[in-house]
């Protein structure tokens, strides 16, 4: 017995249209940017787009020439902060304020650019200052804090001389790092200068005892010749 024609049509277009929902299923398990709305409608959260829940037409989606443009350009640029930043004039290109250079918004490009052994140079570079510039701005702090104690303290009353000197010797050494490398180098100077006029006064005393012994013997040796 024959099936009948009008079935086997409505068993072809659900079979149809259960591949359709399945293929559609895995694009969208697939492409993490493709997501259902409420609405029943496919959006790319790439390009913005709302596409029809057909698999068919968000193929023709993804093989669009705007979807591709608009995915060359997109990406997590937000890694890259805060070296990179977003160019102020173009929406298409990245700057970095460590190089100062311009380059495409492309997540290849600026990866290559980071991993760049001029931009790893700069960056030490860079942080290093940025540490020693904080640790200056700390050590202000703390010596700010340290003189307001002190104020208070003296307005009320409660700082004595010892405290004081406490105080004050407290902040001359937490003013500048180098100042007893420069005291000690100054020392060793001075210490090396008067080594230097001792040792020249003594060979100046040597020479005049020298001199003197000379003159002395010269009349005594000329009678011993007479003689």
């Amino acid at each position: 017995m024959s099936a009948d024609p009008t079935s086997q049509l409505l068993t072809a277009r659900a079979m149809s249209a259960a591949s359709k929902a399945d293929s559609l299923g895995m694009l969208l398990k697939k492409n993490d940017f493709l997501s259902l709305t409420p609405m029943n409608r496919i959006h790319c959260s790439i390009t913005k787009h709302d596409i029809q829940p057909n698999a068919d037409a968000v193929r023709a989606h993804l093989n669009s020439k705007a979807f591709r443009r608009a995915k060359l350009y997109s990406g997590d640029f937000d890694q890259f902060l805060p070296y990179i930043v977003p160019h102020k004039y173009s929406d298409k290109k990245m700057y970095c304020t460590i190089t100062k250079k311009t380059m495409n918004r492309i997540l290849a490009q600026v990866e290559r650019h980071v991993n760049g052994r001029k931009f790893k140079r700069l960056k030490a570079e860079f942080e290093e200052k940025k540490a020693r510039r904080e640790a200056r701005a700390k050590r202000k702090a703390e010596k700010a804090a340290r003189y307001a104690e002190r104020q208070r303290r003296k307005e009320n009353g409660e700082v004595e001389s010892g405290d004081d000197d406490v105080f004050s010797s407290d902040d001359s050494s937490s003013s500048d790092d180098g100042s007893d490398d420069d005291s000690d180098n100054d020392r060793h100077n001075a210490e090396h200068e008067e080594s230097g006029q001792s040792a020249e006064s003594n060979s100046k005393g040597r020479s005049d005892e020298a001199a003197t012994e000379s003159g002395d013997n010269g009349p005594r040796n000329k009678r011993m010749r007479k003689k």
